[in-house]
């Protein structure tokens, strides 16, 4: 039994984790070009040093109920199979080392969904462990590869 290291984030007063190994960085929100044909999870895309990335809100994308977007609102910039992207959450909040013995799988509440890799628990808080590569089927994947090839962005200046 190994440690694994996560993110954790803050999404509508609860707390969530991708692996540290799928974070790239935490960017402020920027202004965004609106993608043509996108689902209505994905807010916009962005320019990252020359690569076109696609935002995902979170709240959107988990059905919560969603949230105004500030200056100051993060993007958690992730891998997804080799893929840039960008996380709108509420809040980043730290990276926390977890032995596998706190980590339970997903009850059966959670058996169907894909994006739930498990619950762990740290005092009275869960945190549930999301799976990024499960959080999008293999259809919006290729969607993404079909927004960003088409090159929404190619004219317009990102700030």
């Amino acid at each position: 039994m190994s440690d694994s290291q996560y993110v954790t984030f803050e999404l509508a007063g609860q707390n969530y984790g991708v692996d540290v190994g799928d974070a790239v960085e935490v960017i402020r929100m920027v202004a965004m070009a609106d993608p043509p044909e996108a689902p209505p999870y994905v807010i916009g895309v962005i320019n990252i040093r020359g690569q076109v990335v696609p935002v995902i809100d979170m709240r959107r994308r988990l059905a919560l109920e969603s949230a105004n977007f500030t200056l100051t609102t993060p993007i958690l910039v992730s891998k997804i199979r080799n893929r840039t992207i960008g996380l709108i959450v509420d809040r980043v909040k730290e990276v926390v080392t977890l032995p596998s013995a706190m980590i339970e799988p997903p009850s059966e509440a959670f058996s169907r969904s894909r994006c739930v890799a498990g619950v762990a628990k740290i005092d009275a808080k869960l945190i549930f462990l999301l799976d990024l590569a499960g959080l999008f089927s293999n259809n919006e994947a290729r969607l993404f590869e079909e927004l960003l090839s088409s090159d929404p962005v190619e004219n317009k200046a990102l700030v």
